[in-house]
């Protein structure tokens, strides 16, 4: 190869090395895609939803909120806790000094001395299956108060529904990790830039905002949101496993131990109360002899007058000699001498049926209905006390019956108890999959027989686990006190190397962009090299 020709492919390899920066910039920029965001910045006008009460909802979104308040007196101690909130557009004619991100407006929603747990959500279509989302927004919590070290608490976060539904407790949203960029009074304004990514399941999916506070401020206590983005980042990938299926059933009880039954002198067969025991539990153990447990439990029910609670000591009557008279009933809690039944006693019978229906009644409507819950059992007695004991998130409850699983569900710790509706008369199986990092105060599951028509209430007792690592946790207040607000700061701090690992990521991204600038300069360095190969050339010629 002559010295011409060897000149012209150096010149090749070096204008091929220099574009492939640029080409790769332009792939990437592709799959980043446009804002699909109708009205992203608030910067539009508004609309009324529903009444004039929630005030100006910006266009192209929709207004949830949790309403507790609602029923409630003004003299109620807890009647500030979660308010339906105003919702309107902060404009730079009118704001606190760092209401407003970027632009001339501000999505803000909030109330005088009182909490919300509240946001906006829409629905954005023309996807398809597999796209690969990503959601970004900035937030901000502001409160103002005569108490200058009174603070709001709380949090906020973004999600995403991959399978387009409008639901903002569903199980389907994937959140962002939880913040609270709060700034109250005069300091400088605290925003936040949450982020949060997911896999279309169809055509459509919705963006949520969410907000929460832990106590309100006499003279302000708004939520800002401003600078939202949905783009289009990738196609999943093919070989993505997706999620086990519910198991068939869960995982049962315990064998329950050995009746010890004790005759009484008439014949009778007489049960003392043991902890723990529930008439479920007991039906069971003295289930034979051609009765089912569900039999047997009516039976005892029947020979009892249908006792509302049971405790440790207490006596009942399981069975009375064939053609003999049933035995007086057991004594009760108030009887004289009787022993306090203790908590997860008082549990146990919260979960009883009422009296089932007699002979002749109507066919079962299947109008049952069982409720579930966790809470934080700050004292660990086995009970709730709302005003001091939060729900918890991330508690999962699995529903079952004698045909396999039912149903589940996953706490959000805002929008319990949650109920199971339309269930068939019978004998259900609450399962709970305990909150990471708590130990319960309460059996992990609850045998809860339904007659037709009956409710049935099971909440499930949490408390911290001592020897768990420390980690983030996602539990959301519903009582006085936002649970876990010494996790969500720690959740914080983690959101702070994801920031500081997103810096050097921007930090990278900017130096390839530098590069590619480098590289254009090159080209046209290469293109000018290029020309005197050529004259040189020519004159070697």
């Amino acid at each position: 190869m002559d010295t011409r020709h060897k000149a012209w492919a150096a010149v090749s390899v070096l204008l091929l090395m220099a574009l492939m920066p640029v080409w790769a910039s332009a792939d990437q920029a592709a799959q980043q895609g446009p804002n699909l965001l109708r009205n992203p910045g608030f910067e539009g006008g508004w609309h009324w939803q529903g009444d004039s009460y929630l005030g100006k909802v910006a266009d192209e979104w929709t207004a949830w909120w949790v309403d507790e308040a609602s029923g409630k007196e003004p003299s109620d101690p807890t009647f500030w806790r979660n308010q339906r909130p105003e919702y309107g557009l902060i404009g730079l004619e009118y704001y606190i000094p760092g209401q407003i991100h970027s632009g001339a407006q501000s999505l803000q929603y909030g109330k005088r001395y009182a909490t919300h747990t509240a946001g906006v959500y829409q629905q954005v279509s023309g996807l398809n299956p597999g796209d690969k989302v990503r959601f970004t927004a900035w937030g901000s919590i502001y409160g103002k108060d005569s108490d200058p070290n009174k603070r709001p608490g709380g949090y906020m976060k973004i999600g995403i529904d991959p399978t387009g539904g409008v639901n903002v407790f569903s199980p389907n949203v994937i959140w962002s990790a939880p913040a609270s960029p709060i700034f109250v009074n005069d300091q400088a304004s605290n925003w936040h830039q949450f982020t949060v990514e997911a896999v279309a399941q169809g055509g459509t999916v919705t963006v949520f905002t969410f907000s929460t506070q832990e106590w309100p401020m006499n003279d302000a206590l708004t939520s800002q949101w401003d600078d939202c983005s949905l783009v289009v980042i990738g196609q999943a990938e093919a070989t993505a496993t997706p999620p086990p299926p519910l198991p068939t059933s869960p995982p049962g009880p315990p064998p329950p131990p050995a009746a010890t039954a004790t005759p009484s002198p008439d014949g009778s067969i007489i049960h003392t109360v043991q902890p723990g025991d529930t008439l479920w539990s007991i039906a069971i153990q003295y289930a034979g002899g051609g009765k089912t447990a569900e039999q047997m439990l009516d039976q005892i029910n029947k020979l009892n007058n249908y006792p509302s609670m049971i405790y440790s000591g207490q006596t009942l009557v399981i069975a009375v000699p064939e053609g003999g008279a049933p035995a007086a009933p057991a004594p009760t809690a108030a009887s004289e001498g009787a022993p306090q039944p203790t908590a997860v006693e008082q549990q146990a019978a919260s979960v009883q049926p009422a009296a089932p229906a007699q002979a002749g009644a109507p066919a079962a409507t299947n109008s049952s209905t069982l409720c579930v819950s966790a809470y934080h059992d700050r004292n660990a007695d086995g009970m709730r006390d709302p005003a001091t004991e939060e729900l918890l998130a991330d508690a999962v409850f699995t529903l079952s019956n004698e045909t396999g699983v039912v149903g589940s569900y996953t706490s959000d710790g805002v929008n319990e108890p949650y109920c199971f509706t339309q269930l068939v008369p019978g004998t259900y199986m609450v399962q709970l999959t305990k909150v990471p990092g708590y130990n319960t105060t309460t059996p992990e599951y609850w045998a809860v027989p339904l007659p037709d028509g009956a409710t049935a209430n099971v909440e499930f007792g949490h408390q911290r686990d001592p020897n768990a690592p420390a980690g983030p946790q996602t539990a959301v207040s519903a009582g006085t006190k936002t649970s876990s607000l010494d996790d969500l700061l720690a959740e914080a701090a983690n959101e702070g190397e994801k920031q500081s690992s997103a810096k050097t990521n921007n930090l990278l991204s900017d130096l390839g962009d530098l590069a590619i600038g480098i590289s254009g300069i090159f080209v046209l360095l290469l293109a000018g090299a290029v020309g005197v190969a050529f004259v040189a050339s020519r004159r070697n010629s």
